[in-house]
């Protein structure tokens, strides 16, 4: 008896693979100059050197954003990280909470704005092919610039701009 082997058997479950995660793909990427203005104009409210104060805040965004443009300072033991389980396109969610609120606030940088947050601050890093994300909002928010302050209340960021919420 001769064995027979694989045949072509396994380069047409590579074909198949290959096939199902190009198609998955998604939409043409931008050029790098095209990705870099989008980039750019979704974090201009986070380039300037300031503060945002918040009881809550909230931020959606993709991994580019959270990679490059985030970063967390631990200040308290009180504070707890949790996150989410990573799904299948790599979406993933941070918690940051203070066990006790208002007695060490948390610290936060996106862009050069610090973010001083109260309470809690979750973080949904969106995963696959989204479009490129950079979504805020905030409870109760203080912006800080220099030696002037400007009571916001609670504001969204989105499309590279601040939004008040009544």
């Amino acid at each position: 008896m001769t064995p027979t082997g694989f045949g072509c058997a396994p380069f047409v479950v590579l074909a198949g693979v290959l096939a199902a995660v190009l198609g998955c793909a998604g939409p043409t990427l931008a050029s790098p100059e095209e990705f870099e203005r989008a980039e750019s104009k979704l974090l201009s409210p986070f380039v300037e050197t300031q503060t945002l104060a918040a009881t809550t805040f909230e931020i959606t965004m993709t991994a580019n954003f959270f990679q490059n443009h985030f970063s967390h300072r631990p200040t308290s033991h009180t504070q707890t990280h949790t996150r989410t389980p990573m799904q299948a396109d790599g979406a993933v969610t941070h918690t940051y909470k203070d066990a006790v609120p208002g007695v060490t606030p948390m610290l936060f940088k996106l862009g050069n704005t610090d973010l001083v947050i109260v309470n809690s601050l979750i973080v949904h890093v969106l995963g696959g092919t989204n479009e490129l994300t950079l979504v805020a909002q905030g409870t109760d928010v203080t912006l800080h610039r220099g030696n002037d302050k400007q009571v916001l209340g609670n504001v969204e960021i989105r499309d590279g701009s601040f939004r008040r919420n009544r």
